[in-house]
């Protein structure tokens, strides 16, 4: 697999962490009031595109009764805790079932319920946990387009990781242990061209610099190149 120049990659994710990422993950790590938990996670679901989950059909649903389920949401996630890394994808796995129990109970004749990968594992990474793997359609899809030509060579009719959170973690770091070297190059080399970006001078340049030494940094920056990932005959 051939992959697109990262460097762009990594000065959007620098933009992206300073005037969205930074400020929404320190919020949700506090153990502030639920009201106020509610409203963040609200915020971030519209931000990252999973609000849509949470829409309600009643047609009695007001402002009450969604901010009663995004409370339920925060809580939900606020009980989560993660000491083990092997653990992670049976919780993720339990949180996106939760998700989908709470949104189903305030759906008026909903027929299914959901299960909220994508949800649960924003929710969880915002929430502090680095060693999170996103979830995202985007990301699905550019994973399944870079396992295709393998799983083809190898004769293999399956290989798509659609709803398969296991699967998904396995192709994602099999992905970003290709590239690993060269996004941290880009990057370490941002500093060079952070006048590119939307990130003042003074303390927030230097906090986004420190930022963008980070593992997560790195790994955030493989997220934005699998969101926007195009196939190269396309």
């Amino acid at each position: 697999m051939v992959f697109p120049d990262v460097r762009p990659y990594a000065l959007e994710y620098l933009n992206q962490w300073h005037e969205f990422d930074r400020c929404c993950r320190n919020e949700l790590q506090e153990d502030a009031d639920l009201d106020i938990l509610a409203a963040k996670f609200r915020e971030l679901a519209t931000k990252y595109v999973v609000a849509w989950n949470f829409s309600t059909s009643s047609k009695t649903s007001d402002d009450d009764s969604t901010h009663r389920l995004w409370k339920k949401v925060a809580k939900a996630v606020c009980e989560v805790e993660i000491d083990d890394p092997k653990s992670i994808a049976d919780e993720v796995e339990k949180l996106a079932i939760k998700l989908g129990k709470i949104v189903a109970s305030h759906s008026a004749g909903k027929r299914t319920q959901p299960i909220l990968l994508s949800a649960a594992t924003k929710f969880l990474w915002f929430r502090g946990y680095d060693a999170i793997r996103i979830y995202d359609k985007n990301a699905v899809n550019a994973l399944n387009e870079m396992l295709k030509n393998d799983a083809q060579k190898k004769g293999k009719k399956k290989w798509k990781i659609n709803g398969d959170y296991k699967a998904y973690l396995a192709a994602w770091e099999d992905e970003y242990r290709k590239i690993e070297g060269t996004i941290k190059r880009a990057s370490n080399d941002l500093g060079a061209v952070i006048d590119w970006s939307r990130v003042p001078h003074g303390k927030d340049r230097k906090v986004a610099l420190a930022a963008t030494k980070k593992q997560w940094f790195r790994e955030r920056v493989f997220d934005r190149l699998l969101w926007e990932y195009k196939p190269a005959n396309t």
